[in-house]
């Protein structure tokens, strides 16, 4: 399938990259005194970097390998992004980030999201990248469609445009006809369904700890992105569920040998009240340990269930939908 070319030039917020046909081959150039990429100082446009370079920034080899499983650990939703305004009420503080592979990717109170560097914002480029590279054309479609869901008012704009929240480049205008026009330029990528961009953005949100355990379980590599320094952190996360199952057995073995010691005192010195009391004290603690265990058993396995029933109907409704679009000629 052919990749669409999707921004109209009257639409462009940067107009400092043209096209050039050398040969029948299209080539980027820059309207100005400068070879080099908007937003990219040391990234010339003729030079042999630049497709690397651009691989190696939206590419996401491990998210697109794990992808046909994140419907076990997220919401298989393209859509599931909140805008930027509301990520504090889900005690969530944006993080700028330029690492691509953390993009919408969330660890307790923070979550990571890469800027809008200024040559996606030029018609060229899109022309350009979608005959050049389409995997790299995929990704950074994909990568940019999340920005629909992100700033849907002018309130993400205005935060988005913030100096201490610089996720939109310089020059931005911080105005409302800066956030129409930055609307108008973004709703161009809204129209792309799941098969037009990579595999990772057919998902929305991602939570880092599930990630670090499905690639653990995938065999693809120890984790996928740690937030320590160091690996202790790490392990002592992993051994965090194996303690709590040693502290539960401990109590069970500490109150079945109570009431073994218990049923085994006899003799006219010993007080039949007090070895009563001491059995079934045991035996209480024995069932209320083992009623507490199976219960919040029984409570995360519910939730789990209930989440995947959740997310298989939201994955056959969108594969419904997919297989409609393309049997509707859309695509």
């Amino acid at each position: 399938m052919a990749n669409p070319v999707l921004v109209r030039a009257e639409t462009q917020l940067n107009s400092q990259l043209v096209i050039e046909c050398i040969s029948s081959k299209k080539v980027l150039r820059r309207n100005d005194l400068h070879n080099t990429l908007p937003g990219e100082p040391l990234l010339t446009l003729d030079g042999d970097q630049l497709l690397p370079r651009l691989r190696e920034v939206y590419l996401t080899p491990e998210l697109d390998q794990m992808a046909p499983y994140f419907r076990f650990i997220t919401t298989p939703k393209s859509s599931h992004v909140f805008p930027i305004h509301f990520q504090p009420s889900r005690g969530h503080e944006v993080t700028p980030n330029e690492y691509h592979n953390l993009h919408l990717v969330w660890y307790q109170n923070r979550i990571f999201i890469k800027p809008i560097p200024a040559y996606l914002l030029s018609a060229a480029f899109w022309e350009w990248i979608a005959e050049a590279d389409p995997d790299v054309f995929m990704a950074a479609a994909g990568f940019m469609r999340t920005y629909t869901f992100l700033i849907r008012s002018e309130t993400n704009y205005r935060l988005a445009n913030d100096e201490k929240l610089p996720l939109l480049p310089f020059g931005t205008e911080k105005t409302t006809a800066g956030f129409e026009q930055l609307v108008n330029f973004l709703n161009q990528f809204a129209c792309l369904t799941d098969a037009q961009v990579s595999p990772r953005y057919s998902y929305g949100e991602l939570r880092l700890g599930r990630l670090n355990w499905l690639i653990r379980v995938l065999c693809i590599r120890v984790t996928f992105f740690h937030m320590h320094g160091e690996w202790g952190p790490v392990f002592m996360d992993m051994l965090a569920p194996l303690i709590a199952v040693f502290a539960i057995l401990s109590i069970i073995l500490a109150a079945m040998q109570i009431g073994l010691a218990a049923g085994s005192l006899t003799g006219p010195d010993v007080s039949q009240a007090y070895v009563s009391v001491c059995y079934w004290f045991s035996a209480a603690v024995l069932l209320i340990t083992g009623a507490v265990t199976t219960g919040f058993l029984a409570l995360i396995a519910g939730v789990y269930i209930y989440q995947q029933v959740f997310a298989y109907r939201m994955y056959k409704l969108n594969s419904d939908r997919q297989k409609a679009t393309m049997k509707s000629g859309v695509m």
